[in-house]
């Protein structure tokens, strides 16, 4: 595989594109300021979890660049992560007031401020529909980001289109209680409360905007908001339900109910919710009935119903916080417990800060990424669905590079079988230069940078490039670089001895690695040769400088 050219910034999304000279408009910046931020993001950790790497942010980076298709977003964009704050703004307060304006408002005018408001957020859930045309998707399945327009546009159409459209629809403007029968007004008003289904997307858009702030936003967090929301919306549902049903027997409300015994129709709003909010409390928690006992089968029926949902989600928080401590109590006191004893251990033997640090970054990176569970589940299989597991997984790593790929299927399974999987914290050097060539790798993922021995970078190293292969292949050629990682690296390590016994023994396979290893050796003597014409030129641009400044 070809190496690429050092790219001097690879955290920077902003050097992609040129920056404006002064002078131009402000338009003219507001495009290039979507152009910047419609792209991967290299700092998302979702798009970091989904793809593996920052280099394969970066390859979509660059896939969205050369795609003549600008208008489309890029999921892990700072655009969109930005647009799903502003959502989940507005998601929160349509879950709030949708009930409350449907409600309280029935039995007054309505506040001219609220309908201003619900105005505004149905603006804006409908110039979130246009924009869901236009923002890309991570296919799961196949572990990749889809940006094509048609696929957006047909995978927003079979999800949230319909259930988006009809939530967002102004109607207080298109339905005139004038025109409509006012028997129908209450069923017109009440497809409002479609949009309260989209509370499992509020909180996976809270998800992502805590992510890319570092917060840790936990289970309890969810439930928290979850309580506080079932809580308000029972405390509509006391008062809703009377008032419907009152629209379609005799436009009045039963004397004998909760609403007329303690007056509360007379009180002002606030009164009203805060009345139904303490019915709401004491029936969720099975505590009472409230200020007044049941008298109607209405409010019978609105008791029974908030009281079994009430159970059942104290008993889904329940059974939540006893699954999660069971499940994560094991590994979480096996993680202190090591920590503590690597930290103790790291004390005694005086080791470095540096050294600390890096240690407590490469086991962070250990634990987290699961590797305890999957040490555990692979040790329950037999041998040879482990062979077969590991097999899958690197095959197409190997082929699809430029040494290996024209490998014969034989040769080039034996060859996978002997890969040993390898992990590198950021800053470890994987090859040092003038060291001798035991071994070579493949970058399942992660960045690693190519220096000389004066520390000047020749280029970046990502997934699917190989490390160490001239060594191993071109004898008599020399480590003049060191390997060092930037990023957290999985590497694929296969051994010089298994090299020997399973390609240098197959004459004709040999041969093509043997060409291709010539070939990549001339490219690389090009780019020494311009890296130290480079160093050179700076050197005598610094004697110049200096012969002046004395010369001055």
């Amino acid at each position: 595989m070809t190496k690429r050219r050092h790219v001097c910034e690879l955290v920077n999304p902003e050097k992609t594109v040129p920056k404006l000279p002064p002078g131009y408009s402000a338009w003219a910046r507001l495009k290039r300021w979507l152009l910047v931020n419609r792209l991967a993001s290299l700092t998302n950790p979702r798009g970091i979890k989904c793809l593996g790497s920052v280099s394969a942010l970066r390859s979509e980076q660059l896939s969205q660049l050369r795609d003549k298709r600008w208008c489309i977003i890029h999921p892990f964009s700072n655009l969109h992560t930005f647009w799903q704050g502003i959502m989940a703004f507005v998601f929160l307060l349509f879950l709030i007031m949708i009930p409350f304006y449907l409600t309280f408002t029935n039995t007054s005018k309505p506040f001219i401020t609220m309908m201003v408001i619900g105005l505004t957020l149905d603006f804006i859930c409908i110039l979130d529909i246009l924009l869901n045309f236009f923002t890309g998707f991570f296919n799961w399945p196949q572990k990749r980001v889809v940006l094509r327009p048609r696929r957006v546009f047909f995978h927003y159409l079979k999800t949230y289109f319909f259930v988006d459209l009809i939530s967002s629809l102004p109607f207080q403007l298109i339905f005139n209680e004038e025109v409509y029968s006012p028997k129908l007004m209450p069923y017109l008003k009440c497809l409002k409360l479609i949009k309260l289904f989209r509370i499992k997307t509020l909180s996976s858009y809270i998800k992502n905007i805590m992510g890319v702030y570092r917060v840790d936003y936990q289970w309890a967090h969810q439930m928290i908001v979850y309580s506080l929301l079932f809580i308000h919306w029972a405390a509509c549902f006391h008062f809703f339900v009377p008032l419907f049903m009152a629209s379609f027997d005799t436009s009045r409300i039963d004397q004998e109910s909760w609403l007329t015994q303690i007056n509360v129709m007379d009180k002002p709003i606030t009164k009203r919710y805060v009345h139904s909010l303490f019915r709401a409390i004491c029936n969720s928690l099975a505590l009472s009935y409230g200020q007044m006992n049941l008298s109607t089968n209405v409010d019978n029926i609105v008791c029974g119903i908030i009281v079994v949902l009430g159970s059942a989600l104290t008993m889904y928080a329940t059974m939540m916080y006893i699954s999660h401590r069971c499940s994560n109590n094991v590994r979480v006191v096996r993680y202190h417990k090591i920590l503590d004893e690597m930290k103790e251990y790291m004390r005694y033997k005086q080791i470095p800060e540096a050294m600390q640090l890096r240690m407590l970054r490469y086991f962070d990176y250990y634990f987290h990424h699961n590797y305890y569970v999957d040490k555990f589940y692979m040790n329950l299989l037999p041998p040879h669905l482990k062979q077969e597991i590991h097999h899958i997984s690197t095959v197409n790593l190997v082929r699809n590079t430029q040494m290996f790929k024209d490998l014969p299927k034989d040769v080039l399974e034996r060859l996978v079988d002997t890969l040993v999987l390898e992990v590198f914290a950021t800053g470890e050097t994987i090859l040092k230069a003038g060291s001798a060539s035991e071994c070579m790798y493949f970058i399942a993922s992660g960045t690693a940078v190519e220096t000389l021995h004066t520390g000047q970078e020749i280029c970046h190293l990502e997934d699917g490039d190989t490390i160490g292969e001239l060594e191993l292949i071109l004898v008599e050629h020399r480590r003049v670089v060191n390997i060092i990682a930037i990023e957290m690296c999985q590497l694929y390590r296969l051994d010089t001895k298994y090299y020997k016994e399973i390609v240098v023994q197959c004459t004709l396979s040999f041969k093509g690695v043997y060409m291709a290893a010539l070939q990549r050796r001339e490219e690389y003597s090009k780019m020494e040769k311009e890296a130290n014409k480079a160093r050179m030129k700076n050197v005598q641009l610094s004697e110049r400088m200096h012969s002046l400044q004395l010369n001055n």
